[in-house]
């Protein structure tokens, strides 16, 4: 019985071990998308439209507003009434901008009277993710996203304890941009503080002799 015993510990001790070492082990799972299921799949086979966007993907696209980013987007269209900062409407696969739920860190953020929100006015300085969803399934959010959902998610810190950064940018037509942010992670819960100035003088977006330029200036 002893020997029997020390050869099942033996067994069970190595089997732990290979466990161990095989849970320790990254997997790659590829682009995944939540969704109803109770499995993930990955987004290449999600019967679904949908368009994920990094922070890294956004970082190389160097837009300061994230209206011009979504432009990037298949099936997406902005309009601006006039140069920086004025109202911006996103339209997804034709419908009108109040068929669009916006989401920012899981909030709707549309205007109660309108049902829309302006996109005029937000920077994509501070902007992690972007997830664009377009076709019939946007309608499991309300009948507010006939036409899509939007979900932005903001940046947070990535390890526990404090982390920031901060900037300065000058550029052609007066263009002055300053950003600060604060964030902390812990065990408990995450905290995130940033504020972002853009001054810019423009340039006439009318085209016309003598028109006078349309800036902006953005505090956030």
């Amino acid at each position: 019985m002893k020997t029997n015993f020390s050869f099942l510990l033996a067994t069970t001790a190595a089997f732990t071990a290979a466990s161990v070492q095989a849970q320790d082990a990254p997997v790659d799972l590829g682009t995944l998308v939540l969704s109803g299921g109770l499995v993930p799949v990955e987004s290449s086979a999600l019967g679904r439209s949908s368009t994920v966007l990094t922070e890294q993907e956004i970082d190389t696209l160097n837009t300061r507003y994230v209206a011009d980013v979504l432009r990037q987007v298949p099936g997406v269209a902005v309009s601006r009434t006039g140069s920086f900062g004025g109202l911006t409407q996103v339209r997804i696969r034709g419908h009108e901008g109040n068929h669009t739920l916006v989401l920012i860190d899981g909030v709707e953020v549309a205007a109660p009277n309108q049902g829309e929100y302006d996109f005029g006015g937000l920077l994509s300085a501070d902007v992690e993710r972007i997830e664009v969803l377009r076709g019939p399934q946007s309608s499991l959010y309300g009948s507010n996203a006939i036409g899509g959902v939007i979900s932005i998610t903001t940046k947070r810190a990535t390890e526990p304890g404090f982390s920031g950064e901060s900037g300065f940018v000058f550029g052609s037509d007066d263009t002055r941009e300053a950003r600060l942010a604060l964030r902390y992670s812990d065990a408990r819960g995450d905290l995130s503080f940033s504020a972002f100035g853009r001054d810019t003088g423009g340039f006439d977006f009318s085209g016309t002799s003598g028109g006078e330029d349309d800036g902006d200036l953005n505090r956030t």
